[in-house]
């Protein structure tokens, strides 16, 4: 599997991209991301799985972005997360812009799609 980490803040947050609502991800815990409608971060979407991606937020506050090796990727500034692995990549998040299923905002024309775009915000 593979891992993107981000640097320590004391709270992250993602921000929908369309609808502009704010999502609160918890510290020590795992915030999974799908199609399922127990998922924490549930995206109405029939192209993804019901369990696409998984935010975890550790001991130190970084958060962590891990796709669950789906066929359709998981996004960070549309470059794709590799799937399967061991890899871990260092960025900077405040700002990223992370979508599941689909690299690019132009890509998503029907609305369901777009729903799949958010912005990491960090706060101290």
């Amino acid at each position: 599997m593979e891992y993107l980490w981000y640097q320590s803040a004391a709270k992250w947050s993602l921000r929908q991209v369309f609808t502009k609502s704010i999502i609160q991800l918890e510290s020590l815990a795992e915030t999974d991301v799908g199609r399922s409608k127990k998922a924490g971060l549930y995206l109405e979407s029939t192209y993804l799985p019901p369990q696409h991606a998984v935010f975890v937020v550790d001991v130190n506050g970084n958060l962590m972005l891990r796709d669950l090796v789906t066929a359709l990727g998981t996004f960070v500034h549309g470059i794709a997360l590799p799937s399967g692995g061991n890899q871990v990549l260092a960025h900077q998040a405040h700002g990223d812009i992370v979508s599941f299923g689909l690299a690019h905002w132009r890509e998503a024309t029907p609305t369901f799609l777009k729903m799949c775009f958010f912005e990491v915000i960090a706060s101290l």
